[in-house]
């Protein structure tokens, strides 16, 4: 009977912080840092799929990188103004973590 309660207890625990990641709405503010995440997350993974790409096969690839770069460009400037705006603590952290991926992404590859 012991090991049923505290079997229940974890699938309860388990149970809310899924429905708390997965079904819980964020709010705008939330949702549009989430949505420049997601951007990142994709130009950081082609900018390391085109150095893997010229790197294996020798062709060049410069611009999958490029194209990438741009994007993460355009994603820090989007964040710095939607930061400038943000009232809800959630959004904010989310953002400076954001921010701080970005400038690791930026000193990885030297760029500015």
């Amino acid at each position: 009977m012991g090991r049923f309660i505290i079997v229940l207890i974890i699938l309860i625990v388990a149970g809310y912080f899924a429905y708390s990641y997965f079904i819980a709405e964020k709010s705008a503010e939330e949702q549009a840092v989430i949505d420049l995440e997601k951007q990142f997350d994709r130009a950081s993974r082609a900018f390391a799929g085109a150095g893997r790409m010229s790197g294996a096969t020798g062709i060049d690839m410069t611009s999958g990188a490029e194209t990438a770069v741009k994007t993460v460009k355009r994603i820090r400037k989007e964040l710095a103004e939607l930061k400038s705006g943000l009232g809800e603590e959630k959004a904010l952290a989310r953002a400076r973590d954001l921010q701080e991926k970005i400038e690791t992404f930026y000193r990885a590859n030297d760029l500015e």
